[in-house]
């Protein structure tokens, strides 16, 4: 069966869940296509690309990883997650299983949505990591408080074994805006398959909605979030994952009941 994928890292990423249900419903390993899109900000670099590969190909219900076109063999097009990406993705998964409903190919199949509840990536932890506490910033998808937000975590972990993961133009603006110097922890760039163990290897993530906090969720880990304002899609809930700047309006208004 071959699917075709759209989005940047983390987009696939959050797909990926969809695609280890439909695997394992149908018995079948997948033929995963991902498809650079025209779209400016969905771009996929070919550097991006190269990284995403390993970590996606790596899962055994993937059978192959290829780039480009999609032959007329493509059962399932992922081209439907544009028109409703700025959904709650966890929402956005599960009704995804409306749409796969209606392909012909997959339509006497029942798609048991509950195994959202379990990882959809799964990796061998590194053992020397295991004592780490794991930050990630990027400059997007701030909440309207995002210094008193990382002020806040500072104070409640600054006393435990915590490493700033991610690029190193990030690690310097995270320091600026909590005035918290971690140091850097640096898994070898250009490789999410290596990002993703370190991440399956740690105690716990905090980050903002970063392309970790979608291998996080994969990994089902601990994870303390600073949720978007403008854009709070990448909430799933979970007993190990905390939202604890969740109290505006707009997270409210989308019908989730978060910590």
């Amino acid at each position: 069966m071959q699917i075709r994928v759209f989005g940047k890292s983390g987009d696939i990423i959050y797909q990926m869940a969809l695609i280890k249900i439909l695997a394992e419903t149908t018995q079948e390993p997948v033929d995963i296509v991902i498809t650079p899109t025209k779209k400016s900000n969905w771009q996929l670099t070919k550097r991006a690309i190269a990284s995403l590969v390993p970590l996606v190909s790596s899962q055994n219900y993937v059978k192959s990883v290829s780039v480009g076109d999609t032959t007329s063999s493509t059962v399932v097009d992922m081209k439907f997650w544009f028109d409703r990406r700025h959904e709650p993705m966890a929402n956005l998964v599960q009704s995804s299983f409306d749409y796969l409903s209606e392909v012909e190919e997959l339509s006497n199949y029942e798609f048991d949505v509950s195994d959202l509840k379990k990882p959809w990536i799964e990796l061998e932890p590194h053992p020397k990591i295991k004592e780490f506490l794991l930050v990630n910033w990027t400059g997007r998808y701030q909440s309207l408080s995002s210094r008193s937000f990382w002020k806040e975590i500072r104070s409640n972990y600054e006393s435990q074994n915590v490493r700033f993961i991610g690029l190193k133009n990030e690690h310097k603006k995270f320091i600026d805006l909590s005035e918290w110097n971690l140091p850097r922890y640096r898994p070898q760039p250009g490789n999410l398959l290596k990002l993703a163990t370190t991440l399956a290897s740690c105690q716990k993530l905090i980050s903002n909605q970063s392309c970790c906090l979608a291998i996080a969720n994969a990994l089902q880990i601990p994870v303390v979030v600073e949720v978007s304002y403008c854009l709070p899609d990448c909430i799933f809930l979970r007993n190990n994952a905390e939202y604890p700047c969740v109290k505006n309006h707009r997270l409210h208004s989308l019908g989730l009941n978060c910590n």
